[in-house]
């Protein structure tokens, strides 16, 4: 049997829950818990190795679905880097009104990975207009992450002081 980054199966896990509009608590029962499924979502390497089993059994998954649905994941998140990137080219050419509607329009919710680069890109298109009080909120949002699932390429403060 392959073995698989217990993150990559735990984000392919809750996509799939989320979409079938299902609650942690929706799966658990008396062999799994509401924790245990949260635990197993976040990839955290001490939950045991039936329970992934077991959940992706609940979710009507076999193990040989997940290199596919990795794949499939990775394609959209791929798609989805490379618009980011092009709206953050975009920013200072354009209209930022429209580029901050289209960022809305992607639908990346909070728990999202990329959350933090539309806080940031949204930060910079205020800035761009110069309306400080949301550079500085979609900026504050984008820096309260913890720095693993943040952007690497610039601070709020270098932002806001290289555009004064």
């Amino acid at each position: 049997m392959k073995e698989f980054d217990v993150i990559q199966v735990g984000n392919v896990i809750r996509k799939v829950r989320k979409n079938k509009n299902l609650r942690l608590e929706d799966l658990a029962d008396e062999n799994i818990s509401p924790a245990t499924v949260s635990n197993i979502e976040r990839g955290v390497p001490h939950v045991s190795p039936d329970k992934p089993l077991y959940l992706l059994d609940k979710l009507g998954l076999t193990l040989e679905q997940i290199p596919q649905l990795l794949e499939c994941e990775t394609h959209k998140e791929n798609k989805l880097l490379i618009r980011l990137m092009a709206i953050e080219s975009s920013i200072g050419y354009g209209d930022s009104r429209e580029l901050l509607s289209e960022l809305d329009g992607l639908g990346i919710g909070d728990d999202h990975k990329f959350a933090p680069t539309v806080y940031y890109l949204k930060g910079k298109c205020h800035v761009a207009d110069g309306n400080w009080k949301k550079a500085e909120k979609a900026l504050y949002n984008e820096s309260d992450w913890p720095v693993t699932t943040r952007r690497k390429k610039s601070t709020t403060s270098k932002l806001l002081h290289s555009v004064s």
